[in-house]
């Protein structure tokens, strides 16, 4: 029983070990010139451009096809699904419509730290990261759990798979009340009194603001004037302590 444990541990490692099974690709070509870039968007660097009519390596692309992780070269990024055909029943087609493609998910972490690491851009690695963590697609795979370093201060994690909680907008309470506008006071208007004819006394003559004194025998505005009557004598001046009836009498009665 001994010797044939030996025997068969002895046959075990001399056997060559068995190779790992490289990851599978897929030939394409680019139906237009396009671009390389360290991840499935627009914003992410540029790895290189690459040619029209580039024969290309692809790994395999998103769920939805609109990116693909291909290798061009010594180089590997990911390329516009679009900018993609594969020979496929004798032609070529384009990526959505040939069922040999995997579906890839996008892991920022694994993906850089494998591709990257002599790329100039991996020097800025935590600010793409971050970026990845923020602009998170759904397309990429199920979402990760964010690191507590980059979540944003006073907002609670989001967890995969449930609805952002939502801030509701305080509402106006109706309109606010408008402030009467200032009007002028009226300027008092000056008010007149009929003239009335008292017996035994000269008539009242009107007072107040903004009348002019009125002659009692002429008009507002100018001054009566008498008239010298040729005929008239002038009569005598009166005396000095005495009394005006006495001057008045005829000298018949003195």
């Amino acid at each position: 029983m001994r010797s044939l444990l030996f025997v068969t541990t002895f046959a075990a490692l001399a056997l060559p070990a068995a190779p790992v099974l490289a990851q599978r690709a897929t030939t394409g070509y680019t139906v237009r010139a396009t671009s390389l870039r360290a991840g499935p968007a627009y914003d992410y660097p540029l790895v290189r451009r690459v040619a029209r009519d580039a024969g290309v390596d692809v790994y395999g692309c998103l769920r939805d096809r609109s990116w693909c992780d291909v290798g061009y070269r010594s180089d590997r990024g990911w390329m516009p699904g679009r900018d993609l055909v594969v020979d496929y029943r004798g032609r070529r087609q384009g990526i959505s419509l040939y069922p040999g493609i995997g579906v890839l998910t996008f892991i920022f972490g694994s993906y850089w730290d494998s591709h990257y690491r002599n790329n100039r851009f991996y020097a800025d690695r935590p600010r793409w990261e971050r970026q990845y963590y923020d602009k998170y697609q759904n397309a990429w795979g199920p979402r990760p759990q964010t690191p507590p370093a980059y979540r944003q201060p006073g907002r609670p994690p989001v967890q995969p798979g449930r609805p952002r909680p939502q801030l509701q907008q305080p509402q106006p309470q109706g309109h606010p009340q408008r402030q009467p506008q200032f009007q002028p006071r009226p300027q008092p208007q000056p008010q007149f009194q009929p003239r009335q004819l008292h017996q035994g006394g000269p008539n009242p003559v009107p007072t107040g603001p903004g009348v002019a004194p009125v002659n009692p025998r002429g008009s507002a505005t100018s001054p009566v004037r008498m008239r010298p009557n040729p005929g008239a004598q002038p009569g005598p001046a009166p005396r000095r302590g005495g009394q005006q009836g006495e001057d008045r009498k005829p000298p018949e009665a003195r």
